[in-house]
């Protein structure tokens, strides 16, 4: 039996088994897998992507470039490349813990030897648009954790909470105070606080998401991205950092704050539904927004917007908000992110395959 089949997966609220209402295990969520074929599923192709590949390194980074750039610029696409491949590492941890014997070990020696790259290689520099993506980086730490020794426990976490300061003391200009970038700042914080246990952080995080929402979610749902940008996509790109920290690290988030998350899914219902339409970035009040429509990003210039776009966002909020379930049925068949899919399950095992 591999070391940690036994312990709960880690300081992530990561969902609970719905039959002994306790945190899951590797060993609990395979007998859940028995019973529950969207679990087994989701489980296989999470294995599968591991398997794929493991056996392609990771390259570290000092820098990330995303922030204020074109998509033709060759430091944003580099960045891309190996940021999307984050989900990789977190393949690579969830194999380690409980994939197939022959698995396990290639995946522990992938998660392990490039979460140390990166711990010893990247300083984070706060910014919040560069470094949202590290959410996968601090799970698949989270999971390898009882499999490394005490030295690369050491390295590693010290590393995650490097990015609390880093993100809290990043100075925010102008609308970035109350916008997306704000919210990213603190799911940042959030996460890498839950990750090391830093309760005073959380805290913080707690109280700064309270105030912020009160300024930036309207009694409708809609926020001040969706307002500010006319854009769907914004007003998802902030909901995905709050159900981010309202899954995960529910020590950041009031049942205030959950409260008002769970209307910005509200807010998109009829939309989604097709009840109503919405020309994308029509009214724009970001210039940025129109030099990527010239630069040929299709996805800034005005157009109507396409409900499925949602799909991966609700697939992981009908599973958290039972209230979305009831409308948003159809995301789940489109979307295929292995770790939009297991977070999905962790949480509601028991929904359709």
């Amino acid at each position: 039996m591999p070391r940690g089949y036994q312990q709960a997966l880690g300081h992530f609220s990561w969902g609970l088994d719905p039959t002994t209402r306790k945190p899951w295990t590797p060993a609990a969520l395979a007998q859940a897998a028995t019973t529950s074929p969207a679990l087994a599923h989701d489980l296989r192709v999470v294995m599968k992507k591991a398997k794929d590949t493991v056996g392609t390194p990771l390259p570290t980074l000092a820098h990330l470039y995303s922030e204020g750039l074109l998509a033709s610029d060759p430091r944003k696409q580099k960045t891309g490349a190996v940021t999307r491949r984050f989900d990789d590492v977190y393949a690579w941890a969830v194999a380690a813990r409980m994939g197939p014997p022959a698995l396990q070990p290639a995946a522990q020696k992938a998660a392990i030897s490039t979460l140390m790259s990166w711990a010893t290689k990247y300083k984070p520099n706060g910014n919040p648009i560069n470094e949202q993506k590290f959410l996968s980086m601090f799970q698949a730490a989270d999971l390898v954790m009882p499999l490394m020794s005490a030295a690369q426990q050491q390295t590693v976490r010290k590393w995650i909470h490097s990015f609390v300061p880093a993100a809290e003391h990043f100075p925010l200009q102008g609308m970035c105070k109350i916008n997306n970038w704000k919210t990213f700042s603190l799911q940042i914080r959030g996460a890498a606080a839950t990750a090391v246990g830093d309760q005073a952080a959380l805290g913080k995080v707690r109280h700064e998401l309270d105030t912020l929402l009160k300024e930036t979610i309207r009694s409708d749902g809609s926020s001040l991205d969706f307002h500010h940008r006319d854009s769907f996509h914004y007003h998802l790109y902030n909901s995905e950092a709050l159900l981010d920290l309202a899954m995960y690290a529910p020590g950041a988030v009031s049942d205030t704050s959950k409260a008002r998350i769970e209307k910005t899914f509200a807010f998109v219902k009829p939309y989604y539904l097709g009840q109503k339409k919405h020309l994308e970035f029509k009214n724009t009040q970001v210039a940025f927004d129109r030099y990527r429509a010239a630069n040929g990003e299709t996805k800034y210039a005005p157009h109507q917007w396409d409900p499925h776009e949602a799909d991966a966002l609700l697939q992981r909020a009908r599973a958290f908000f039972p209230a979305v379930r009831a409308w948003s049925g159809g995301s789940e068949a489109r979307n295929a992110g292995v770790r939009n899919e297991l977070g999905a399950s962790l949480r509601w095992p028991a929904r359709a395959a």
